[in-house]
């Protein structure tokens, strides 16, 4: 009877050893591969919308206090919407007197997890058009981290003059 059960209780761990992924089946790269491939996905999505207008890379400054992207578009008047949902920026301009797409700027982008997107302003003068956010946390003093909260709330910034 000892014997039996030394053999069931074997038999069991043989049974659960062989039901469990090993680590070459696991889903650690699954999960890394359907991350990157969602996030190719978008970038394309962005892009395809993007080549439709023209489109100007803005110059990124990461200071000490803010994180700011400043535009330079001399042919607009400063017509804009600044918008921001989860941490997806849209920036949509348009001249009203003109009516043609050559005339409509659109620009969109992730905005990195350390700027806190409801705290930020827009400003343009003189065809250059600046957004500024301050940072969510001190980036000096944290260690970043994984941030679980996703806010689906549209955010449309103001403007400062």
């Amino acid at each position: 009877m000892r014997y039996y059960i030394i053999a069931l209780v074997v038999l069991s761990v043989a049974a659960y050893v062989q039901l469990r992924p090993s680590c070459s089946t696991c889903n650690r790269s699954n999960i890394l591969d359907t991350a990157i491939a969602k996030m190719v996905a978008i970038d394309t999505e962005i892009y395809t919308v993007l080549k439709l207008f023209k489109t100007y890379v803005p110059k990124e400054k990461v200071g000490k206090d803010s994180y700011k992207l400043e535009y330079y578009l001399p042919q607009f008047s400063g017509n804009f919407e600044v918008r921001i949902k989860h941490r997806l920026l849209g920036v949509i301009g348009h001249d009203p007197k003109v009516n043609e797409c050559d005339y409509t700027y659109v620009d969109m982008r992730i905005l990195p997890d350390f700027v806190d997107t409801h705290e930020g302003v827009w400003q343009f003068s003189g065809g250059h058009l600046t957004i500024e956010w301050p940072y969510a946390y001190n980036l000096e003093e944290s260690e970043g981290g994984c941030s679980s909260s996703i806010d689906d709330t549209l955010i449309i910034l103001r403007r400062v003059y």
